[in-house]
């Protein structure tokens, strides 16, 4: 072999050694920086650096806010990755007026509480105490009056059928007549009577309700008591 021939593969030998020095370089460099990136990752997780500044609660009318701040069991200075929303959510609907809520993050340093409350339609009495029922016909609070609810009369409290029958009963009347009413009484399911000034309208079950209610629209401000059990016949009640 000549001299120039192993000059020449002598070099090609050296350019491919050389070669893998920067490869390799470029595979330490990269692997540092995944390294580095996921050591940030555990620290910003880890350590608080993004603190809970507020608790932001909306939708509230009748449920205490600081109640629901209470409950959600999050506090100024928590991390704001490492918060529970979920689990925030279920001990936030246990408190009573709330029917349903969401916790969210909202960035940089704000904790957003969106409820909504149960809408009161009526109540029922059980001994001196009132219980208080939703527009889904459910009691969800006991010992308060809400103002515009009305008093669910000769109901027993453990009567979930009478219950559910007059609330019915109450979300199908128009606006206009609900505002008129002045009480609902409901010793049965299939009993009902509601109460306008110096008028009482029989209805008797929550069956065909929007018939009824258009058939109370017709009959109310007529001589007499009326039932309209039968919507499509309403006559006049007596006693």
């Amino acid at each position: 072999m000549s001299r120039a021939s192993r000059i020449k593969k002598g070099n090609t030998a050296s350019r491919k050694k050389g070669n893998g020095a920067p490869k390799k370089r470029l595979q330490w460099l990269v692997a540092g920086l995944v390294a580095l990136v996921v050591l940030l990752g555990v620290l910003v997780y880890a350590v608080p650096i993004i603190k809970v500044s507020q608790i932001d609660v909306q939708g509230t009318t009748n449920a205490d806010p600081q109640a629901i701040r209470e409950a959600s069991t999050i506090n100024a200075g928590d991390n704001m990755l490492r918060l529970d929303m979920a689990g925030a959510a279920q001990s936030v609907s246990g408190v009573p007026w709330v029917e349903k809520v969401t916790v969210k993050r909202s960035w940089p340093t704000t904790v957003t509480v969106d409820v909504t409350e149960h809408q009161p339609i009526g109540y029922v009495m059980d001994g001196d105490t009132p219980h208080v029922v939703n527009e889904n016909g459910q009691v969800f609070l006991t010992g308060v009056k809400p103002e515009g609810a009305l008093e669910f009369k000769k109901t027993k409290a453990d009567d979930a059928r009478a219950i559910d029958s007059a609330t019915k009963v109450l979300t199908a009347l128009p606006d206009d007549l609900r505002g008129k009413l002045e009480g609902i009484e409901a010793e049965t399911a299939d009993s009902i009577r509601l109460f306008f000034p110096h008028q009482a309208v029989y209805w008797g079950s929550s069956e065909r309700a929007d018939e009824k209610a258009e058939a109370t629209r017709i009959v109310l401000g007529r001589e007499g008591n009326w039932n309209v059990s039968n919507p499509a016949m309403p006559t006049v009640r007596k006693g």
